[in-house]
């Protein structure tokens, strides 16, 4: 009866294998461990047999097949840990190919080592090694361990991409590239020449629009005051002379028009002492502004407007 059922087994195989004749055998053996359990062991290697089916590589026997047809032929694979046993477990799997390997837990870390071996040969034909920080890790780089093992790459086991049929060419539009922004330059703190030249400005201006009011007004009293008594002192038409003589009219005329001709005196120069301060003010803040500066050489363009200028301007130094 055992007989006729390894014969059911082996017909299964056959048919199920026979659709494609182009690939070779596999399937996966137990792993020696090392501070790993056996059934996270099982688990992986059944994870590693789906992932190299899904190279479309190889026919894989998994673990379930292996398992029932290793029952049925009445062999026990326990304690099959050398190569000799493994090899004769795959020619009893009729496998062309076995999958043998270690997992073991050191320190943290998970190794992962595995390699192919031809069972009629008992050639090495390929290997691949990893190390994991757990087994998570291990279960999720297994798709990318698989395709190491099959050698190949993992691009590989995906279908690649159809490249783009050719297009003509088409003119391309030139976009105007955009000018670089550039960022707003940051004003030095002013110098000392600066602050001078400043300051000196503002109390030019101050003083000559002084100046210049009492100019106003010294003209505003000599049309007041002083050119009425000189009109005065002049007017030869008088005959009343009151108590008076002539003489002394005039000379009393001529007192008054001294007097106010004095005030007069005095408030025009004042007026244009003020005003020459303020000019000799602004000029020299002129002076100061045609030396080169930091921030401010607009300043010194209002006041020399001039290009021929800057080649006075640029020889001056304090």
């Amino acid at each position: 009866m055992k007989k006729n059922n390894c014969f059911i087994l082996f017909l299964v195989l056959v048919a199920a294998f026979s659709t494609a004749q182009d690939k070779q055998t596999l399937t996966v053996l137990d792993f020696q461990t090392n501070n790993v359990a056996e059934s996270d062991m099982k688990s992986i290697i059944s994870f590693l047999s789906a992932s190299l089916f899904e190279t479309d590589r190889f026919r894989v026997i998994d673990t379930t097949q292996r398992e029932t047809i290793l029952k049925e032929l009445e062999f026990s694979a326990s304690g099959c840990t050398d190569e000799e046993c493994q090899l004769e477990i795959g020619r009893l799997l009729s496998a062309e190919i076995i999958v043998v390997g270690d997992i073991a837990k050191v320190g943290n870390r998970f190794v992962f080592t595995a390699r192919m071996i031809a069972t009629e040969t008992s050639e090495t034909s390929s290997t691949a090694k990893a190390v994991y920080q757990s087994l998570d890790d291990l279960i999720d780089g297994m798709t990318v361990f698989a395709a190491e093992l099959a050698g190949i790459a993992e691009a590989a086991v995906m279908e690649e991409p159809q490249e783009p049929a050719d297009e003509p060419d088409l003119p391309v539009e030139k976009v105007p590239e955009a000018e670089p922004e550039t960022a707003p330059k940051e004003k030095a703190p002013l110098s000392l020449s600066r602050i001078a030249a400043w300051s000196t400005l503002g109390i030019g201006v101050a003083v000559a629009g002084t100046g210049g009011y009492l100019i106003y007004d010294a003209l505003a009293f000599k049309g007041s005051d002083v050119d009425p008594a000189l009109a005065a002192y002049n007017d030869t038409t008088v005959t009343d002379f009151g108590t008076q003589t002539p003489e002394e009219y005039y000379a009393d005329l001529w007192a008054a028009y001294l007097s106010v001709f004095d005030v007069f005196k005095g408030k025009a120069f004042t007026a244009l002492i003020v005003t020459g301060a303020g000019v000799v003010s602004m000029g020299a803040s002129a002076a100061l502004f045609l030396i080169p500066g930091k921030k401010d050489a607009d300043v010194s363009f209002l006041l020399l407007p001039l290009p021929e200028a800057c080649s006075f301007r640029c020889r001056i130094r304090l």
